[in-house]
């Protein structure tokens, strides 16, 4: 018996669980959904002026007063998987929308890695340039 581990229910088990070709056909599904699939962007440059980047010039842009981040579990064919939803009030205390984030464990990792380290970067830039002699 061949085990693996599972990409459509995140466990490891036999790897004839599946037909092959209803895997076949799962795989093409799930490729086909993948085309639109932008990655998560880590950028190792230091973080830009937030006046170069146009913000307050979109009619969408919004300046956050409170940032809520829950966590949830969401069954996606009857398979549970991991969600954050993203909320909070701007700073004029109006209610967010929910942004609702379901994916994969891993990529739900990725995306509290990539936070924690925009996060910090943020805060180590902005840091350096409040001390005498620094940029801004």
């Amino acid at each position: 018996m061949k085990w693996v581990d599972c990409r459509w229910c995140e466990l490891t088990h036999d790897a004839n669980l599946l037909c092959p070709p209803a895997r076949k056909i799962l795989d093409a599904l799930a490729a086909k959904g993948a085309e639109g699939n932008m990655p998560d962007l880590d950028f190792p440059d230091e973080p830009i002026d937030a006046r170069l980047l146009g913000l307050g010039e979109d009619p969408g842009d919004t300046l956050i007063g409170q940032l809520v981040v829950q966590a949830a579990v969401t069954p996606v064919a009857d398979v549970p998987r991991a969600t954050l939803v993203y909320t909070g009030r701007t700073a004029e205390g109006k209610p967010l929308p929910k942004w609702v984030h379901i994916g994969t464990d891993a990529d739900i990792a990725n995306a509290a890695r990539l936070v924690t380290s925009r996060a910090e970067l943020a805060i180590r830039t902005a840091a350096a340039q409040r001390r005498p002699g620094g940029q801004g």
